[in-house]
């Protein structure tokens, strides 16, 4: 059974938006435009979690070092 050029347009033209819906679905949401503000936020976290670590370890290190001989 072969199909003329009209059966076809008209198949086209049934199917065409279920089509349009799947290819919309499937493209990337659009990015959010980066402020400065978030930058900083994230600046600042960075710098709050080094200095936390760079602490532990001096003071681990004062511990070795001072307290733990004199237990």
């Amino acid at each position: 059974m072969r199909l003329n050029t009209n059966e076809i347009e008209i198949i086209i033209i049934l199917i065409w938006p279920t089509i349009q819906d799947k290819l919309m679905l499937k493209q990337k949401k659009p990015v959010k435009k980066k402020e400065v503000n978030d930058l900083y936020k994230l600046t600042n976290s960075l710098k709050d979690q080094v200095g936390l670590i760079w602490l532990t370890m001096i003071g681990y290190i004062v511990y070795l070092e001072f307290f733990k001989g004199a237990i």
